[in-house]
Order: C-alpha cells, then structure tokens, then sequence
C-alpha cells in the first residue's frame, strides 16, 4: 500500500524533496540495485506526463532524492496534477525456499497524490 503525500512545487523556482520506501511497519527497505520513476500527470489516463530527477542517496535507509529545476517548473502550467512514485528491483522468490537465488521482478508504488503547481508572477 503506498503513502499518500500532497506536493506544492512554485513555478519558476527549484523543488526538490526527500523520499523514503518504508514496509508497513514503517521500515526502511533496502533499494540498492532498484531504480525510480516518479511521474505527474494533468489526471491519471493522460499520455503526457512529466518525469522528475530522482536518485538513490542512501539504499540501505530507502531513501530518494526527487527533483526539478527551475527551468522545468517554469515551463509547468500552474494548476493540480497527480503523481506517483515507483521503484523497480529484483527480490529473491521466498515462495520458493529452495530456489532462492532466483530473482523475480518487482514494483513498489510507494508514494503517490496530488501535485499543486502554484504560478509565478514575476516568470
């Protein structure tokens, strides 16, 4: 189940945020070797969207950079938007104990809600 997070970029200036991939229980979990996309969208079945920068900055911890810079957010159209955020690995297939070191895909959408652009006056 992913967390649910509302994000307020400004037009015109920088954004970045912090992210972290938790268990349920609140965990950290382990990403080395995963990759992330996170996407906004104007709504959920739009084809266009907008991908951010991310990075993995600390795998052990879980832990994401996400970002745009000012030349991006400024060519965003200041309203509401959707986004999600994702990572993609390979897990061990535990359902199969004696064949651990098969790996099977796997994705964790683990953050996800509405991006509010706020528009600039001066841009």
């Amino acid at each position: 189940m992913s967390q649910y997070r509302n994000i307020t970029i400004e037009q015109g200036e920088s954004w970045q945020i912090t992210l972290y991939v938790t268990d349920l229980e609140g965990r950290p979990l382990d990403i080395t070797d995963y990759t992330v996309t996170m996407r906004m969208k104007k709504h959920y079945s739009a084809k266009k969207y907008i991908e951010f920068h991310t990075e993995i900055t600390d795998p052990i911890k879980g832990e994401i950079k996400v970002w745009l810079d000012e030349t991006e957010t400024r060519g965003i159209y200041p309203t509401r938007y959707v986004y999600d955020c994702i990572v993609n690995g390979n897990v061990s297939n535990l359902n199969n104990p004696d064949d651990i070191s098969e790996d099977a895909p796997m994705v964790i959408r683990f953050m996800e809600g509405i991006v509010t652009v706020t528009p600039s006056v001066s841009i």
